[in-house]
């Protein structure tokens, strides 16, 4: 459904999914809509894209948002307790006095938000990410060169079974590289080119594959949790010799 620039102001949306009351708003297009005041908790809304809409003063306790886009909404002085914000994009989002205690905002960018005046008390994010350094650094570099001289100068990457947990990767061209058995889990891959790369027996739970080039790229027997592998599979609209890598088979983490 599209409900662009729609008023929905205020109002309590509810339908009995699975014997209880709750919305579903899944994977909706309500993009400039304005929510102001509504009481919507515990409403499901991942993947949805809400982006410019207006929720001040919404009470969105326990709302599922997760991978949902919230560009330039403004949810100031919002309820937002208990929600889920997991992989959201909430670039430009205004949250002045919002309550977002106890949120999950693991996977969400939170550079140039201002969250001086939002409650943020047992919210749960991402450790600080590393920026690579020492031999990792010189072998991405080395990598780089290769890839720029067509393998006339530099070294073709073997990252394989290299620690490379929670390190902010974003934009780095891996094409062709060793990561076999790499330990990627919570690393920032967004914009990274992978093509035709050896991604075999990695640990991917967590991380970042937002806008990833996947093409190529075997992922066979590799650790992924839900969210990270769903934004991770748009693959660029522009043509090249590579060819569209087939789903993989992955294993499942045991708990």
């Amino acid at each position: 459904a599209d409900f662009h620039e729609a008023d929905l102001r205020p109002g309590t949306y509810t339908s009995n999914i699975s014997g209880r009351q709750t919305t579903d708003l899944s994977g909706a297009s309500i993009r400039n809509a304005n929510f102001g005041n509504a009481r919507m908790d515990g409403a499901y809304m991942s993947g949805s894209n809400f982006s410019g809409s207006n929720f001040s003063n919404a009470s969105l306790s326990e709302v599922d948002f997760s991978d949902a886009d919230l560009g330039q909404a403004n949810f100031s002085n919002a309820k937002l307790r208990g929600a889920v914000l997991a992989g959201a994009n909430l670039i430009g989002a205004k949250l002045r006095g919002a309550s977002l205690s106890g949120a999950d905002l693991r996977g969400v960018d939170l550079d140039g938000i201002d969250l001086s005046q939002v409650d943020t008390s047992d919210v749960s994010v991402d450790p600080p990410v590393a920026q690579p350094s020492g031999e990792v650094a010189e072998i991405l570099r080395l990598h780089k060169l290769w890839l720029d001289t067509g393998g006339h100068r530099g070294e073709r990457a073997s990252l394989s079974r290299v620690d490379l947990r929670r390190m902010d990767l974003t934009g780095v061209d891996f094409s062709a590289a060793e990561l076999s058995g790499a330990l990627l889990e919570g690393a920032r891959l967004r914009h990274c080119t992978l093509a035709k790369c050896d991604l075999s027996d990695t640990d991917l739970s967590g991380a970042d594959l937002s806008s990833a080039d996947l093409r190529g790229v075997n992922l066979s027997a590799s650790f992924l949790n839900l969210w990270s592998f769903t934004i991770a599979m748009a693959f660029p609209p522009e043509s090249r010799t590579l060819p569209i890598c087939q789903m993989p088979t992955f294993r499942t983490r045991t708990q």
